[in-house]
């Protein structure tokens, strides 16, 4: 799957440079994002559920090109973004006995986007898809088992503004952003494979960035 998200990014880029350069624009993002009530299930023996509130803040750079009343563009959060470890431990259980630690890197998220201005006011809209590929870093001393990867595609819209300083833009932003559910499966191990549901990854987000146009 990182080969589609590269070759995607590569026909976007090579779209943007076939128009001309223009009216490029490049800068940088300070932007937040809260999800309320994630949910992750894990299929075992017993079964485990968990909800948290998960709030996050994160830098991402752009690229884009200005086509007139559309502008295509290009953001990606240029590390990786790390989970916290989550250790269990089990002991004296007929199933599963050990201790257990599980953490994930989201690697190279990428968001593809269109804004689009609203006439001849600062406002603007703007739509995106996103991708990121998941690594999962676990030691499941219960099983010896394994979890895959896993993709991570998101859809995101805001309402924002943008305003020139001197020989710069500033933009504020706001809006809301939703992942698809994500599943994977262990494998090796025991034998018994279980199955991980991460669910509830939407919520409101926030951004301000900072640009220029050459």
């Amino acid at each position: 799957m990182n080969k589609l998200k590269t070759l995607a990014i590569a026909i976007f880029l090579s779209t943007l440079t076939s128009v001309g350069y223009a009216d490029w624009s490049a800068g940088v993002n300070l932007g937040g994002i809260a999800m309320k009530s994630v949910k992750g299930q894990e299929t075992t023996n017993p079964s485990k559920s968990r909800s948290e509130d998960l709030e996050a803040l994160y830098g991402s750079l752009f690229v884009e090109k200005n086509l007139g009343a559309v502008t295509l563009g290009l953001d990606v959060i240029p590390y990786n973004i790390e989970t916290e470890t989550v250790t269990n431990s089990r002991s004296g259980e007929a199933v599963d006995t050990g201790t257990t630690t599980v953490q994930a890197d989201i690697e190279m998220h990428s968001t593809l986007y269109a804004l689009i201005n609203l006439g001849d006011t600062p406002a603007y809209v703007k739509v995106g898809a996103s991708y990121a590929n998941i690594a999962t870093n676990e030691t499941m001393g219960a099983t010896n088992s394994k979890y895959p990867d896993a993709d991570m595609w998101g859809g995101h819209v805001s309402l924002g503004a943008q305003f020139e300083v001197n020989e710069i833009f500033v933009r504020a932003e706001a809006g809301f952003s939703q992942y698809e559910d994500i599943d994977v499966s262990s494998s090796g191990g025991d034998g018994a494979a279980n199955k991980v549901t991460v669910s509830g990854l939407d919520g409101p987000h926030a951004r301000i960035s900072i640009g220029k146009t050459f």
